[in-house]
């Protein structure tokens, strides 16, 4: 059987009827929301609870990844020509648009405040973070690394970003507000 299960710590929840096929999946920090980023990306929003269809929204094209942030109000979508936010409640895009024009490897939201990180490609190959404030558009801080950032994780107050790199097995961690690498942690592969 194929599709998305919910799983908690006892084990499997929930089985999401119609889900088969998912490239990418995200859940609100509240666990309401399921984002399904399926086919020619298209986005299917689902309650939780039930798995009861609540929205679709049909992104920009070439999606890759989905992120929800924790009330499940916002959905960031990033792929082949950059990553935008989308209200859950209207499908309709809405600001700040995010690296534009890049390929988005990765998009997540922390637990609580107003920000999402995007990890892309760099200009000379190298991989590079974002962080933006979903609040008022301020941001674009950079974090760059050699190698190209495969997957992200913001910590829930949204004050240090993680980065899984694809060639050289490291993870950093680095502090959004001093803008700066805090920790390095080596031979961590899939």
């Amino acid at each position: 059987r194929s599709g998305v299960v919910l799983w908690a710590p006892g084990g499997a929840v929930a089985r999401l009827p119609g889900t088969a096929g998912a490239r990418a999946a995200a859940l609100s920090a509240d666990g309401r929301v399921v984002a399904l980023l399926q086919g020619a990306g298209t986005v299917r929003l689902l309650d939780a609870a039930t798995g009861r269809l609540t929205r679709v929204i049909r992104p920009h094209a070439g999606a890759k990844t989905v992120a929800l942030d924790a009330s499940g109000s916002t959905l960031a979508v990033g792929g082949f020509t950059g990553a935008a936010l989308y209200s859950t409640a209207t499908g309709r895009p809405r600001p700040p648009d995010l690296d534009v024009g890049v390929r988005i490897e990765a998009i997540a939201f922390p637990a609580r405040g107003p920000r999402v990180a995007t990890a892309f490609d760099g200009e000379q190959g190298d991989g590079s973070a974002s962080v933006w404030n979903t609040a008022n558009g301020h941001g674009g801080d950079m974090f760059s690394e050699p190698n190209l950032i495969t997957a992200i994780a913001m910590s829930p107050r949204g004050d240090v970003l993680v980065g899984a790199t694809e060639a050289d097995d490291t993870v950093k961690l680095w502090s959004v507000d001093r803008r700066i690498e805090i920790r390095q942690l080596y031979g961590h592969t899939a």
